[in-house]
């Protein structure tokens, strides 16, 4: 249970599906190591090339809407918020995805 918890919440908050507000970026990276985010499979490069259920596969951090085609406008204060209006409507046997 806490791996899938790991792939479904740590993954997708502040990530390209559900950027967190830019407003909180510089109170996140203040407290983020290298090795708290090796612990959550995140990073604040790039993401990695691999689908993001793949074990270890690093995922970004974003802050503030997404730039380019197909990047969401939006930005998420919480998760129950991105759920709802993003993550609920995607595919639960969907692995492909790339955050």
């Amino acid at each position: 249970m806490a791996k899938e918890y790991l792939q479904f919440v740590d993954k997708s908050m502040c990530s390209s599906l559900c950027p967190c507000e830019a407003t909180q970026e510089a109170a996140w990276k203040k407290n983020l190591t290298a090795e708290v985010l090796k612990k959550y499979d995140r990073t604040l490069g790039a993401s990695d090339s691999k689908p993001f259920k793949t074990e270890g596969a690093k995922v970004k951090m974003q802050f503030g809407p997404v730039s380019g085609s197909g990047g969401t406008k939006k930005e998420y204060k919480d998760f129950a918020t991105c759920y709802t209006e993003v993550l609920a409507k995607k595919s639960t046997t969907d692995t492909s995805a790339k955050y």
